[in-house]
């Protein structure tokens, strides 16, 4: 509703920096030198990953490598209906985590979030990774500092920084203070300047680590993983006991009798067909709720749903619209309504970033838009969730 004033620059301000940013040549000198933000933690598995955790398991290794040496010896037969449960079992895991990928990494291109920069002397909003070294950022309630900086000006400007240090009291930062990429501007306003970018900044390094790809086994695939362990080791354990029985009536350790006596008992003992059903049974399950605009990341993610038993949502800016609206004002103890309007005039006009409640009064018309203040406020307590109120304090 009221545009961003920048704050003057504190006598704290280093003499070569600037509120009014950047300009081109610079912010152009700083990208040909790599400082810039532009830094893409890996989330999720590589597609190789994927390729390899669904075809390159005990289980199907142990299988293409005995259809292989029956193959060569001709006997197609055997190979096709002992590998059918292989091959779908290891292209129907590969081709729905693939896809999911794809879709995400779609997802992530279109939701980069944005921020605001002075440069050239005017305000601009960019994407997050074309952020620069030194580049000016001014801070507003609600606002998420995107790289590491210091401090310029502070207007009663308090940071969440929760999600780095679990301390839910906001710090209250003042000229020169450092900020923290990760943490968030919880009230009042500011401006900072850009010291660390991409990979070394703290959020990036956080996330680097925090959201390495951890693929956890369902209850069920535990426990069919076990048994297909349990069926190997009685294959590896049994199955030169063929090779010797048939050397013992043939007088031959390897023909191609014994290797397809071989392949039936491997094909035997290893339960494909139980593997290939809950494959099968979690890629329905993933298909049928794609369709109804979700993304499955994991197949196994139907199963993981299954076995929740309380599911939270925050609903704000999700299931509902961050907005507010003031209906009318009801005077109390013998107040008159305009003089309660003057009140929240010098309120609004004083305040140093607007929250959505301070928005919405002054959306009631009790102060013009870009109006200056009849009187300067001395100081602020601004408002945050944990507080429930702010104040002014005036001559």
């Amino acid at each position: 509703i009221f545009p961003l004033t920048v704050p003057p620059a504190p006598a704290s301000a280093p003499p070569t920096t600037s509120l009014s940013g950047l300009t081109s040549a610079e912010v152009a000198e700083r990208v040909r030198r790599g400082q810039t933000n532009n830094f893409h933690p890996k989330v999720g598995r590589t597609y190789w990953q994927i390729v390899r955790d669904n075809v390159f398991n005990i289980f199907t290794v142990t299988m293409l490598i005995m259809l292989s040496i029956v193959a060569l010896m001709g006997d197609l037969t055997t190979v096709f209906f002992a590998g059918f449960s292989v091959v779908s079992n290891a292209l129907f895991g590969t081709v729905q985590e693939v896809y999911s990928k794809r879709k995400f990494d779609r997802l992530m291109a279109l939701a980069a979030p944005h921020v605001k920069v002075m440069r050239d002397g005017a305000l601009r909003e960019i994407d997050v990774y074309s952020v620069v070294l030194d580049d000016v950022l001014p801070l507003e309630p609600g606002d998420k500092v995107v790289v590491d900086g210091v401090a310029l000006a502070s207007d009663a400007l308090e940071m969440d920084e929760s999600q780095l240090t679990g301390e839910s009291d906001a710090v209250l930062k003042d000229p020169a203070d450092a900020l923290y990429s990760g943490s968030f501007c919880g009230a009042g306003s500011g401006v900072m300047r850009a010291t660390v970018v991409g990979e070394k900044s703290t959020v990036n390094r956080l996330t680097s680590v925090a959201k390495q790809y951890r693929y956890v086994l369902t209850p069920t695939q535990q426990r069919i993983n076990t048994i297909v362990k349990l069926s190997i080791f009685v294959m590896v354990v049994c199955t030169p006991m063929l090779f010797v029985s048939g050397f013992i009536q043939q007088g031959e350790v390897v023909n191609l009798s014994n290797l397809q006596s071989a392949v039936v008992f491997v094909a035997s003992i290893v339960p494909q067909g139980l593997v290939l059903t809950a494959t099968l049974s979690l890629t329905i399950g993933a298909i049928a709720i794609s369709r109804r605009q979700t993304l499955v990341q994991r197949v196994n993610a139907v199963e993981s749903m299954g076995n929740v038993s309380c599911l939270c949502f925050d609903k704000t800016g999700t299931l509902t619209e961050n907005r507010l609206a003031v209906q009318e004002i009801l005077p109390q103890d013998g107040h008159s309504e305009a003089a309660i309007s003057g009140r929240l005039r010098e309120y609004v006009l004083n305040l140093s970033a607007l929250n959505r409640t301070a928005a919405a009064i002054g959306a009631l018309g009790v102060a013009a838009v870009g109006a200056a203040p009849d009187v300067r406020k001395r100081g602020e307590i601004p408002f945050i969730s944990a507080r429930k109120w702010s104040a002014i304090v005036v001559p």
